[in-house]
């Protein structure tokens, strides 16, 4: 049960207000996302209690969007979507009716999974019934702007035929008459069905012609007066009667023609000069850039107007009810044209390119690029980041003094190091320490002691400006990184920040108190990453403060006090040495739940260590070091899963009290598939329960290799083991690749915990961690539990396990059970007092 074990055993109240509030955090997102209707608010309110209860008994539920009551979300969102927020619809009572019958199951009693399912079944039947009539609605449209487009270009087609024949030529005023009684509407038809016909486009044009050349006017073509008088007049008078729809305006223009006919004398008095007949340009504007907008403005405008696509959403905020939320429906192909409905998808309006650009230029209008996910995946989604970016925030910036944190800090140098190359100017790092800090503290009291630190944090942003990175990481601590500084001006830099420090004028109670710092400089060309580069500041500002303190010491790589610690080639033979004769040792440090009515289970973390030939320990993160810069980890990791696979066989009656050992991973067997196979192998040959054994992977190794290290990840959990991330926080990636690791405990960077009982960052930090554990259905671990102080925090902030000195220290693996067989007792599991 170190894992995510589905319903919640026993589940303390915090851990139950958590689930609460997430859940009421989700159905807020669903209700702002899809306009706050007054139905979709009834809706909504008659799930809140089996939202509530879902989340707390499924601890997946955020992250599952398979679970039913899921789907009914997702689909009472659909259908909201479909139906607008318009009022009146003499649907809309029927539809409300429907859904209220649908959600009635579950508003009585405690639902099961089939309810749940069947409840969204009739609720799809629902929204594909409304679906059905959006489409249906928007086609139309769609067709019916079509039709007006098709039309135009007829329209345009016929009135350039026209100019080409008669524009500026003198033609009989019959002519004109005859085009504006529905002749030009006779001859746009006649084009329209150009596709099946184009005889009756040309024998409509040619009748014109006849007219013009039989009453004297500039005819197109030479024998267009051959047809005789009667026949044109016949087909005149039928072809009058299809269009022309005022029967005295028809009768008027045959009379004259006739008349015209029967007295030829004097009919170049009746002759016009024809006018050029002007196209539709459709439903335009000037695109023309408005009085005090540049070209280049303009422009941009425009440019964002024609990114607008077929189902894009358009916000107006000056449209009246019910007209402010529309979506793109349909438009012309230059793009002058676009056709706007509403959610219901009904004809709200047209709109051409100009006017949607002065609405965005006013901020009147505004575009959404439709997101086709279900609601629930957008609120889950939504929430994952507020909580990331919170968590981002809050590791980025100590809140005490407003510096950069030391997690930040250490992207910078990072990055710093990154960005380097040959010949590139030196980069320094420094590490200032305040002298006798702890004494301020004890004998001034931490209020004093937090206003001090503020202190030497404004008085190192002003002497040094804003080129470098500043933090405060922690404690009397903080971190300079000058980029482009070399040595010689470095140790100036930190010879001037001791005489700033001890400078620095800072009263209590009239008091003055003396104050020095020690520096630690070391230039980035030493070192080779960025953990080389903070134990070399630690070993310099340590030979600062050793030597007496109030002065800067520089770091070389050739100083006898320092060198020792990087002899990593004196190490790996250290590390073959203790494969080949035995020398590693495992402890185990217990984990232990913090609320013990949790109904969760202690555990084990597996710890190396080393002894020398004479059996005293030696250090192991330079060994680990050592191992990983020439590929020992592999094997390391291999011989202490088969030894605890061992161990745990040989005391498998005992596992009922000891539950499960957690091993770590290195990130070269994070990324090697041929471990599985290993796993597998040993699982079988010593016939154990999967379960027994959890695997921890540290946050940096996981995202080095994400797509590999999933699988592998996935692969182990498949044979039944429980995935932890460890030392989640250190790294800070975006939060989302944890959708990728298929992992079922959050541990908690110490680093965060081990001073959470006095820094309201870490504090902060470690709250946000655990929302985002328990929000994704993951267990949460707090490392570096320091003592009853730290053990009470996490307790309040609701974080499930704890471990470290102030629980119990570790112990060897060989001691946990007696030479009786019995589980030897650590200290007493923490009791929910305090």
């Amino acid at each position: 049960e170190t894992g995510s074990p589905g319903p919640a055993v026993n589940a303390p109240a915090g851990y139950q207000a958590q689930r609460q509030a997430f859940a009421e955090e989700l159905l807020g997102f669903v209700t702002q996302e899809l306009g706050g209707a007054d139905s979709l608010a009834g809706w909504l309110d008659q799930l809140q209690q089996p939202l509530a209860r879902e989340a707390l008994a499924d601890e997946s539920f955020f992250l599952n969007p398979a679970h039913p009551l899921r789907a009914i979300l997702d689909r009472l969102g659909h259908l909201q979507a479909l139906r607008g927020l318009g009022a009146g619809d003499p649907g809309d009572d029927a539809l409300n009716r429907a859904v209220a019958s649908w959600l009635q199951p579950l508003l009585s009693g405690v639902p099961n999974q089939a309810q749940y399912q069947a409840v969204a079944e009739g609720i799809e039947q629902l929204v594909d019934q409304e679906s059905r009539k959006y489409q249906r609605n928007v086609e139309r449209v769609v067709a019916a702007s079509v039709g007006r487009e098709r039309m135009r270009r007829i329209r345009n087609e016929v009135v350039d035929e026209l100019n080409r024949r008669y524009a500026d030529q003198l033609v009989p005023q019959i002519v004109p008459d005859m085009l504006t009684q529905g002749y030009q509407a006779l001859l746009e038809l006649a084009q329209l069905r150009a596709d099946a016909d184009t005889a009756e486009f040309r024998q409509r044009l040619d009748l014109l012609d006849a007219i013009v050349a039989l009453l004297g006017g500039q005819a197109y073509a030479a024998d267009s007066a051959k047809v005789s008088a009667d026949e044109v007049l016949a087909q005149l008078h039928e072809e009058l009667a299809a269009t022309s729809f005022d029967p005295l305006r028809r009768h008027q223009i045959e009379s004259r023609f006739r008349a015209e006919l029967q007295d030829p004398a004097g009919a170049a008095e009746r002759l016009v000069r024809m006018a050029r007949l002007r196209c539709d340009g459709g439903e335009t504007a000037s695109l023309m850039p408005p009085e005090g907008i540049s070209e280049q403005a303009w422009q941009r405008v425009l440019s964002r107007v024609d990114e607008l696509a077929v189902g894009d959403r358009v916000q107006l905020r000056d449209a009246p009810p019910g007209r402010q939320d529309l979506r793109v429906a349909w438009i012309r192909d230059d793009r002058q044209l676009y056709t706007l409905v509403d959610q219901r998808g009904v004809r709200a309006r047209d709109m051409v390119q100009s006017e949607l650009a002065n609405g965005v230029l006013r901020r009147r209008v505004e575009f959404e690029r439709p997101d086709g996910r279900a609601v629930t995946e957008r609120a889950t989604d939504a929430m994952l980041t507020r909580m990331g970016e919170q968590l981002a925030h809050q590791a980025a910036h100590d809140s005490l003094t407003g510096l950069l944190s030391r997690v930040q800090f250490q992207v910078a140098l990072q990055r710093q190091l990154g960005a380097r190359s040959a010949g590139s100017p030196g980069d320094i790092l420094m590490w200032i320490d305040l002298d006798q800090f702890r004494l301020v503290n004890e004998i001034h009291g931490y209020d004093t002691g937090d206003r001090l630190l503020v202190a030497v944090a404004r008085l190192l942003e002003e002497r040094l400006g804003t080129e470098p990175a500043l933090a405060h990481v922690g404690g009397d601590r903080f971190g300079v990184l000058l980029p482009g500084v070399d040595t010689t001006v470095g140790q100036r830099r930190a010879n001037a920040i001791c005489a700033w420090v001890a400078g620095l004028h800072f009263d209590w109670q009239g008091t003055a108190l003396p104050l020095t710092a020690s520096v630690g400089v070391v230039s980035l060309d030493q070192v080779g990453d960025g953990p080389a580069a903070l134990r070399a500041a630690e070993a310099a500002v340590a030979e600062a403060k050793a030597t007496g303190g109030n002065r800067a010491y520089l770091y070389r790589a050739d100083d006898p006090g320092i060198s020792r610690r990087q002899e990593s080639a004196h190490w790996v033979a250290v590390v073959d040495d203790a494969l080949d004769h035995g020398r590693l040792r495992l402890r185990c440090q217990p984990i232990v739940p913090v609320r013990p009515e949790s109904g969760l289970r202690r555990h084990y973390e597996v710890l190396l260590g080393i002894e020398n030939g004479q059996g005293e320990a030696l250090d192991i993160g330079e060994f680990i070091r050592a191992a990983e810069d020439y590929n020992r980890m592999a094997t390391l990791d291999r011989w202490v899963t088969r030894t605890v696979v061992d161990w745990v066989a040989s005391h498998r009656t005992r596992m009922d009290e000891l539950h499960n050992f957690a091993v770590n991973l290195s990130g070269q067997t994070a990324s090697d598939p041929s471990f599985v196979d290993y796993v597998q192998e040993l699982f079988g040959r010593k016939q154990i329960e999967p379960s027994w054994i959890s695997f921890e992977v540290t946050e940096t190794a996981a995202v080095g290799d994400l797509g590999r290290t999933a699988g592998i990840l996935r692969a182990l959990k498949g044979l039944g083991c429980t995935i932890a991330l460890d030392d989640f926080g250190s790294g800070l990636a975006s939060y989302s690749y944890l959708k990728e690791l298929p992992v079922d405990v959050l541990k908690i960077d110490g680093a965060f915990v081990r001073n959470i009982a006095t820094d309201a960052n870490d504090y902060a930090v470690v709250r946000s961690i655990n929302d985002i554990g328990h929000f994704m259905g993951k267990r949460t671990i707090a490392e570096f539990v320091v003592d009853d102080s730290a053990l009470r925090k996490i307790r309040t902030i609701g974080v499930d396990f704890g471990q470290g000195f102030g629980i119990a220290r570790p112990s060897l693996l060989e001691d946990l059970v007696d030479s009786g067989g019995r589980v030897v007792p650590f200290r007493a599991d923490p009791s929910p007092a305090g």
